[in-house]
């Protein structure tokens, strides 16, 4: 992905304890949504892990969180806050059926 990776030192805490090595970089990372009649763009910050529960990751979350972008989010939209009006961007499409997560391993 050629992102910009910068170190940084973080403890991540799971149900399955602490870990100081897991979060090994961030990266500032531009992400676009398409939208009815433009595209949505805002930069925010990914941690970069490695071996988190057996995968190699990159956690978002703080985006979904950040209350100046995100209005709301569901399991079928995201709702983005701009102007003139919010952006509602599809989850998954209405002809696919949801993910079942109880057929997943965690």
């Amino acid at each position: 992905m050629n992102l910009n990776l910068q170190p940084i030192t973080l403890t991540l805490s799971t149900a399955n304890g602490n870990s100081t090595d897991a979060i090994k970089n961030y990266a500032h990372i531009k992400v676009h949504f398409p939208a009815k009649h433009t595209t949505y763009s805002t930069c925010t910050m990914f941690l970069i892990t490695s071996q988190l529960n057996g995968l190699d990751a990159i956690l978002g979350a703080d985006f979904l969180m950040n209350p100046n972008t995100v209005q709301s989010f569901n399991a079928t939209k995201l709702t983005l806050i701009a102007q003139p009006e919010n952006i509602v961007v599809p989850v998954i499409k209405k002809s696919m059926s949801p993910i079942n997560y109880h057929s997943f391993t965690i």
